[in-house]
């Protein structure tokens, strides 16, 4: 079906097309010079492997087929390294700015990587760093350089065998380039695989302990095998035990604190030894089963463990909150629970306490809720209920709330409450 077009619509057409002409290939616009070009030219910048200062737009200067990779300055590639290894690189950044520039911060993204900065000559030969100029770090005249010395400990890599990139953040005054973000790239090769790298107690009552295991698994062609481990923290025992599975040998590493424990972190680490065949293996040698390898001493692991020791009976969130308007009142909870396995107990009452003693009046109310409860009433959770009525005051209230449990080990329990109603 076709749809006659109104004159007026069509004369329209025909005029617009008239006017233009024929197309034309768009013009370039004009390269941006001055200001933006000069900020990329100039600030506090890395020197590359000629000693000459790495501007960022040459990452996009392209001078023909075939396209030439180039390394950024301020990226470092360590590569595969062996575990145990200490790796180091230096960058050496020039201030081509037309004014001196002040460090403010030369900052490491991670535990595992050392960092030191200083001033250095143009041989790259350290050099007095001038008079102070606290709480800045250094002042660097247009020219002047800064060495920024970086270690990095393979055996504190989080986690092996896997890329692991690390960063160095150095804050300056340059008005073209004040953040400049510096780079390496590590893989820590380990002989073992740790699956979890760290053993994880999480939240454990006082009275009853906490375990935690990780496995061990072989790789490679070094014939590294777990062998003993080091002196435990007092409170802690564990055990390190192998087994088959489909065809390959694991271990499997076992943690126990044992009970009682004192409340508070459970952090720490304890050693692995290692110990390997003098001789590498050949391939598909079981070592497990050839009495006669020599075995020598291998890479030790620190083995790291954190948890969080806390009462048999514990309340999430510990401060019990509640929040509103003061047109409509306010309604915060929390959940009481009793953490020791088949501990099951009854909330009898509920009681609200101000600074000095003084019971809340009865505007005021907290509810305990149970959760799951059995025949009896008793119940290993509650929820706890705190209601503000509408045009509650004075405002802000703080106290503690007290439970009273039938339970022979605990007959009460406190927390802190607050009512915060805008």
């Amino acid at each position: 079906m076709r749809i006659p077009l109104p004159y007026g619509i069509c004369g329209a057409w025909c005029l617009l097309l008239c006017a233009c002409g024929p197309q034309q290939e768009p013009q370039p616009a004009p390269a941006v010079q001055g200001a933006p070009r000069a900020a990329l030219n100039s600030g506090l910048l890395p020197l590359d492997a000629q000693g000459r200062p790495y501007r960022p737009e040459t990452e996009f200067e392209i001078d023909g087929p075939p396209i030439e990779y180039r390394q950024r300055a301020e990226f470092h590639d360590f590569g595969l390294v062996p575990l145990g290894n200490v790796v180091e690189h230096t960058w050496t950044l020039e201030n081509t700015d037309d004014q001196p520039v002040r460090v403010r911060r030369v900052q490491p993204s991670c535990g595992c990587l050392t960092v030191r900065s200083e001033r250095v000559d143009a041989a790259g030969i350290a050099i007095a760093p001038g008079p102070s100029v606290a709480p800045d770090l250094f002042e660097l005249p247009p020219g002047a350089r800064l060495a920024v010395h970086i270690a990095l400990d393979t055996r504190q890599v989080q986690v092996k065998n896997a890329d692991k990139l690390v960063h160095v953040q150095v804050i300056s005054t340059s008005q073209h380039r004040p953040y400049l973000m510096l780079e390496a790239h590590i893989v820590a090769d380990s002989p073992l695989q740790l699956n979890p790298e760290t053993l994880e107690l999480g939240r454990v009552p006082a009275s009853a302990g906490a375990t935690a295991r990780l496995d061990l698994l072989p790789v490679g062609d070094t014939g590294t095998l777990p062998h003993e481990l080091g002196p435990l923290p007092v409170g802690f025992e564990a055990r390190l035990e192998q087994r088959d599975l489909l065809g390959r040998d694991i271990w499997t590493l076992t943690l126990d604190a044992v009970a009682p424990l004192t409340i508070g972190p459970l952090n720490g680490e304890f050693e692995l030894r290692t110990r390997r065949p003098k001789e590498k293996p050949r391939p598909g040698t079981r070592l497990l089963d050839d009495p006669d390898v020599e075995w020598v001493a291998g890479p030790s692991y620190a083995i790291r463990f954190q948890g969080q020791a806390i009462g048999d009976l514990d309340v999430f969130p510990p401060q019990l909150v509640a929040t509103g308007k003061v047109s409509s009142g306010g309604f915060g909870e929390a959940t009481l629970s009793a953490l020791l396995p088949g501990h099951r107990l009854r909330v009898t009452g509920t009681r609200l306490v101000l600074p000095g003693g003084i019971a809340t009046h009865g505007q005021l109310e907290l509810r305990a809720l149970p959760i799951d409860a059995d025949d009896s009433g008793r119940a290993s959770s509650w929820k706890l209920e705190l209601v503000a009525p509408a045009n509650f005051g004075p405002l802000p209230l703080a106290g503690k709330a007290v439970l009273e449990l039938d339970d022979l080990q605990f007959p009460t329990h406190e927390l802190p409450f607050l009512v915060r109603l805008d």
